[in-house]
């Protein structure tokens, strides 16, 4: 189980006041987590955090220690990382034509790519203008497949998971920015190589809307289409923009498989010397420290005793020296302080 999800269900089973729409949100997300049958389902977990975003807009009538569990959440569940990228110019404005449906209507606005992220930026304005004012209390779910050049796939939420794509299902959000709606996906690398890609093709092939309001997340609407996107990758994202860290000290309790931060994130894959059992759920307590600043762990996995975690909230472009992996294991006391230096 993922952090993300594992703060979720906590924050679910909390016994703290807050308003009652709050708190059907918190409810309504704990629930979607809870039932879902697969850790990779990208439908229900888009469809809680859509429905837990929205919950901030309403906190300040909560409780010191309600506000702190949502924040807490959502600081974990936000892309920093990709903002900061976007803001130092790592960021590519596509052209594409707007789509309509009966529904909605969507087009491309642009994009980010590195071995660490594909962050896909929607601009979307729905048909019905009442839920264009409250797009804050609504799930968005469309079906998407993105392949390259060759018309490999990439990514695939309308497909069956694959471990040979290069991206799996991570975050989204639902932003109103000075030109409009804009629906984010942030995806996930997976282990593989991420291709050199040349040319994008997203393909939308049914698009949802659920009202997170809603205690039973009442569908809006279900809608199929038949959506292409494409866009020639700008050169920049070609770049190797990798910056790879090392122990600086041997003799630390974890072995590192690979640790790089990127535009969008770092990421660290290791072996613990010392708990040969730890697994990824026991470090959702786990935070990095840079420039002074705390950077909590947003997501972890683990494989054949790899565990891999993923901070979302740092970029190259923070400029970071040496970076302390603070691992805290729940299951166990203190804090090993690693040190790691490029």
């Amino acid at each position: 189980m993922d952090n993300l999800e594992n703060e979720l269900l906590n924050l679910g089973k909390e016994n703290v006041e807050m308003p009652k729409s709050v708190r059907t949100k918190v409810d309504l997300s704990y629930h979607i987590i809870r039932n879902s049958e697969k850790r990779k389902s990208h439908k229900k977990w888009v469809a809680a955090a859509a429905i837990l975003v929205t919950s901030l807009t309403v906190a300040t009538a909560m409780t010191p220690q309600a506000q702190a569990s949502i924040k807490h959440f959502m600081e974990n569940f936000g892309v920093k990382a990709v903002t900061t990228a976007a803001d130092n110019g790592y960021i590519q404005k596509t052209s594409s034509s707007v789509k309509s449906g009966k529904n909605i209507d969507m087009s491309l606005n642009s994009i980010v790519l590195d071995s660490n992220s594909l962050v896909l930026d929607f601009k979307v304005k729905y048909k019905n203008d009442e839920y264009n004012k409250k797009y804050y209390d609504i799930g968005l779910l469309p079906n998407i497949e993105v392949t390259d050049n060759n018309n490999t796939i990439i990514y695939s939420d309308s497909k069956p998971y694959s471990k040979d794509r290069a991206f799996a299902g991570g975050d989204i959000a639902t932003k109103l920015q000075s030109d409009g709606i804009h629906f984010i996906m942030s995806l996930g690398s997976t282990n593989i190589s991420v291709p050199d890609l040349s040319q994008l093709k997203i393909n939308i092939s049914s698009i949802s809307a659920v009202d997170s309001n809603d205690n039973s997340a009442k569908r809006l609407f279900d809608e199929k289409v038949n959506w292409s996107f494409e866009t020639t990758v700008d050169k920049k994202f070609k770049q190797n923009t990798d910056i790879m860290y090392k122990l600086k000290d041997d003799s630390a309790p974890i072995e590192i498989v690979s640790a790089k931060l990127t535009p969008t994130g770092f990421t660290i894959s290791y072996k613990d010397k010392q708990n040969k059992n730890s697994n990824a759920e026991d470090i959702g307590s786990s935070f990095l420290t840079a420039n002074n600043k705390m950077y909590p762990v947003t997501s972890s996995s683990d494989k054949d005793g790899i565990i891999t975690a993923d901070f979302n909230n740092i970029s190259s472009f923070d400029k970071c020296g040496d970076i302390t992996f603070n691992l805290q294991y729940f299951s166990q006391d203190g804090i090993k302080k690693i040190v790691l230096v490029k």
